[in-house]
């Protein structure tokens, strides 16, 4: 049986984009972009489907994976005129995580975003109603599937930095959070356990690619990580009726990514104009929240 989709609040009918403070200065256009190499999870579907299909618009090349294997075939038809494939890929399997990026590193040898988009809804349900099944397929899709993609694809990156010769755009590793990661909700106790789990990773890979600068000075804001609370959009997991559809998300949606600046890895970035004001006055973690300038060991 279908899962009930969460009650996500709606994105107020009329409101417009509009960015202030760090998300103004990651969406403010920064001059012309290169044509970039982008690693998009879970691309047969909602976001990551839309995603794929606008990057490539721009001109970019899009390495796409996901579980639907007749979506996947349907966009290698689509794109096959392209640089761009498409690959059936779990990411809750770690053994078939590590064989895409194999495929990925022999065939384009360096990757300059990723964007882990790959994740299951909730079940809607009281905490202590949500079946022990659904509680493993959740936290291994949507959170190993991110650290997975993290541990294989990253590694590539950061040996592209080593030969990287296109300029002072720094790589991306865009890992998608959302709102109720910085909130809670009654009925989304598995759906908000690992989105929030997601932005406490982020951080730590952000912290930790701050950490290896400092023994690689050269490193320094040349790769960056952040959580990304996408805003409420019309997919599979929210139907309702009068939200921006996908398609229409990303086209504000991959200029903001593909402007982000080093300065805001870390961060709990969330995208500007899709997250109505009496919802993001829930929140406990604020939109754009910094991640901590500096780490003690617990003690």
């Amino acid at each position: 049986a279908a899962e009930a989709p969460l009650p996500l609040p709606r994105r107020p009918p009329g409101a417009t984009l509009r960015c202030t403070g760090a998300a103004a200065a990651a969406a403010a256009p920064a001059g012309e972009e290169r044509a970039q190499v982008v690693v998009i999870t879970g691309c047969t579907s909602g976001l990551g489907l839309s995603l794929a299909r606008e990057f490539i618009r721009l001109g970019h090349t899009v390495v796409g994976c996901g579980r639907r294997a007749g979506i996947v075939e349907a966009l290698r038809e689509e794109f096959g005129g392209s640089r761009s494939s498409f690959h059936v890929v779990d990411v809750a399997k770690e053994d078939e995580v590590a064989a895409f990026a194999r495929e990925v590193d022999e065939k384009y040898g360096d990757v300059d975003m990723l964007v882990c988009n790959a994740g299951l809804g909730g079940a809607g349900k009281a905490p202590w109603e949500i079946p022990g099944k659904h509680v493993n397929s959740i936290v291994d899709v949507s959170l190993k599937g991110v650290m997975f993609t993290n541990a294989h694809i990253t590694p590539i990156m950061l040996r592209g930095l080593d030969k990287e010769t296109k300029g002072p755009v720094p790589k991306r590793v865009v890992n998608i959070s959302s709102g109720v990661a910085h909130t809670s909700m009654p009925w989304a106790a598995d759906y908000c356990a690992v989105k929030f789990g997601v932005e406490g990773y982020s951080k730590c890979v952000a912290q930790s690619f701050r950490e290896l600068a400092k023994r690689r000075p050269e490193l320094l804001d040349r790769i960056l990580c952040v959580p990304f609370a996408p805003g409420v959009v019309q997919t599979e997991m929210n139907r309702n009726k009068g939200l921006p559809t996908a398609d229409e998300w990303c086209k504000d949606a991959v200029p903001f990514l593909l402007q982000i600046p080093a300065s805001e890895s870390g961060s709990s970035l969330v995208m500007p104009g899709y997250y109505s004001a009496d919802y993001q006055a829930t929140w406990v973690v604020p939109a754009d929240a910094k991640m901590n300038a500096t780490w003690v060991k617990p003690r």
